[in-house]
């Protein structure tokens, strides 16, 4: 399904975010392919929610992809030994068509894991998973990467799953997404997902100046098979790919296997460097005006339009404005930048003269540039949050009197402020804090220092809580929280996690109120978690609730919470091998990784899929004989942060 249609809106940008992690699963396989491929400067793509909820026809699947001929795809909601599908669905797709797959795990399910995965007949040569932010959701989300070669291309295919709850936290992974794929020197590259974007909103913009939005860009594409009367087209699936790559053909295979249709591209790789990333940060900004016209249609030319990349859309002001009319644009940027110039593209009515004001809380303002009349402004200011525009005064054209102020776009040029430390303190924020214990019928709770104890004599629905009120934080900055858990029985009621951020005055932001569930791991094995936090601007204090269900099941069944730390510590964002791909037999290497912020490299465990080749000995990778194999990197205390590369060994 096709159509085409103009949708343009603004989002809002997200300030409490709370990322669940945990451990991962790495799968290499050195089988190889006898799928027919594409021609050396082509590649099909495809992007498929496979709706594992709903028990899929893996066979019917992969027989889909064998039809439309398609080399990578990247799936979203992958079940591997849990509860609801209790084996590696992953393998459902393994085998001679598509021997290569790597999972990517997104959180803990139903005593397994959940999250993406990747199957290709062509190798991966390199690859990483590193998770994005997300609130306190059911599904936590990470950004897994993936190289393959075309003929002697080399092209980086992420693939992703985005949250549906709100466009405010999309927003804040996109831009996350957008900040690691720039920094990717990999010529040819392509995003693909489930984005759970809304045609009413048009959530790319920030991708416009740099790569190609198949779903969206100049049509949209029905991905989704069921009905959401609150979206025009349901374009919730994507495929995003730089500038050097044509587009031949994109279609959506219509069907009955998913909730969602496959949707596949094909790609030819052209001899084209790639285009040079623009560093205009107003791309897909939350912006609002004193006032925006909406014509009889409607249709409003609100302020979203002078930051969505495209010049035929523009923000306009209310009519019946006259000559001395002022009007304000604000924006805020999705993080701290410093700034060193900004362009204005008018449209039919510009200002006379304009002022330029900037600010790090959105409270205090400095200006920068006064009765400016260019249309290119010197900003020079580092960690700026808030871009004031104010409008001084309307230069009417005669054909256009009464109609106010036309922007085609407002660009804003810089760079993300500061360099990101890994632990910015280590010093536990939660010492001597006191742990309030509240008990409930045969739930009960005991509290020490940082460690929980809960004994259930199984009545249902009984609860129990553990608070940890008045938690002081810094605005705007982040924080690891983590615990251990442990059951003395596999069959345990799980607990739920809530957040509660609050202000100066100690009063509660529900705005910013995060929740995480069915996330944790209940068993007598002791596990090992840690979260993720942002906070917003206005918050100072975090209020912690374990809240733990009593069970039917148990009778005299135990939980143990211990250890919890609260840390100030930005996250990782980046998480790749090093060491080269190609080696003698023979020899040995010590083996290296990227990561940032920069990390203790013990941290790190590898590991290898063929040890008779590579092995992993006292830190080294010795080279034991001629043939591949997949080197794996994980974080020992979580494994959902992990890099891989294939190495070749020759004698």
């Amino acid at each position: 399904m096709k159509k085409a249609i103009k949708i343009i809106a603004g989002v809002v940008v997200g300030f409490f975010v709370l990322v669940f992690m945990g451990k991962g699963l790495d799968t290499p396989s050195s089988q190889t392919s006898t799928a027919k491929k594409t021609s050396d400067d082509t590649i099909n793509i495809a992007t498929y929610n496979i709706d594992s909820k709903d028990n899929p026809n893996g066979a019917k699947m992969a027989a889909q992809f064998k039809k439309y001929n398609i080399d990578v795809v990247g799936m979203q909601e992958v079940d591997v030994n849990n509860d609801r599908n209790d084996f590696d669905m992953m393998s459902i797709f393994k085998g001679k068509d598509y021997p290569y797959h790597e999972f990517s795990r997104g959180r803990d399910f139903a005593n397994g894991e959940f999250g993406i995965g990747t199957i290709s007949n062509r190798p991966f040569e390199q690859g990483s998973a590193v998770p994005i932010d997300s609130s306190g959701v059911f599904a936590t989300k990470t950004l897994e990467r993936n190289v393959v070669k075309v003929g002697n291309k080399r092209v980086a295919i992420y693939n992703t799953h985005l949250s549906f709850e709100s466009t405010k936290l999309r927003k804040r992974q996109l831009f996350q997404i957008m900040e690691r794929i720039n920094a990717d020197k990999t010529p040819y590259k392509v995003i693909l997902g489930d984005f759970n974007a809304d045609s009413n909103v048009y959530e790319f913009a920030m991708f416009k100046n740099n790569y190609q939005v198949i779903n969206g860009q100049d049509a949209f594409y029905n991905t989704f098979r069921l009905v959401d009367p609150g979206m025009k087209v349901c374009t919730v699936d994507n495929i995003i790919v730089t500038k050097n790559m044509k587009v031949k053909k994109t279609e959506v295979v219509n069907s009955d296997l998913s909730d969602h249709y496959m949707m596949y591209s094909s790609l030819q790789l052209l001899d084209k460097k790639p285009t040079g990333v623009t560093n205009n940060v107003a791309l897909g900004q939350d912006v609002t005006a004193t006032s925006s016209y909406e014509k009889a249609n409607q249709q409003v030319m609100q302020p979203a339009m002078a930051v969505d990349g495209s010049v035929d859309t523009d923000w306009e002001s209310a009519i019946n404005a006259k000559p001395d009319t002022k009007e304000a644009l604000t924006m805020r940027l999705d993080q701290p930048y410093d700034l060193t110039n900004m362009k204005l593209i008018w449209g039919a009515n510009k200002a006379t003269s304009y002022d330029v004001q900037v600010s790090k809380d959105g409270n205090t303002y400095d200006t920068v540039a006064a009765n400016q009349t260019g249309d290119t402004v010197n900003i020079n200011r580092d960690d700026v949050t808030y871009v004031r525009l104010q409008l001084n005064g309307l230069d009417q054209t005669d054909a256009l009197k009464l109609y106010g102020y036309s922007i085609k776009e407002w660009q804003i040029f810089g760079k993300k402020a500061g360099v990101a430390k890994a632990v910015l303190s280590d010093a536990n924020i939660l010492s001597g804090l006191p742990v309030e214990a509240q008990s409930n019928g045969s739930v009960l709770v005991q509290a020490k220092g940082q460690n929980v104890g809960v004994q259930d004599n199984g009545t249902v629905d009984e609860t129990g809580h553990a608070i940890i009120n008045n938690i002081p934080v810094k605005p705007n900055a982040d924080y690891e929280l983590s615990f251990d858990n442990q059951t003395n029985s596999d069959n345990t009621a799980p607990f739920t996690f809530d957040l509660f951020p609050s202000d100066a005055d100690k009063k509660v932001d529900m705005s910013n109120y995060a929740n995480v569930t069915d996330i944790l791991r209940q068993d007598t094995k002791k596990h090992h978690y840690t979260y993720a936090i942002h906070t917003a601007e206005n918050i100072h204090y975090l209020n912690m609730v374990m809240n733990f269900a009593g069970s039917e099941k148990q009778d005299g069944g135990k939980i143990e919470i211990s250890n919890f730390k609260l840390i100030e510590k930005t996250p990782i964002n980046h998480f790749e091998i090093t060491t080269a791909a190609k080696h003698k037999v023979g020899t040995s290497v010590t083996p290296n990784v990227s990561i940032k912020p920069a990390q203790d490299a013990s941290a790190v465990t590898w590991k290898s899929s063929d040890e008779s080749v590579v092995a992993v000995k006292d830190g080294k990778l010795e080279f034991k004989a001629a043939g591949t194999a997949t080197i794996t990197a994980a974080l020992k205390n979580d494994t959902r942060y992990k890099a891989r590369i294939l190495m070749t060994v020759e004698k």
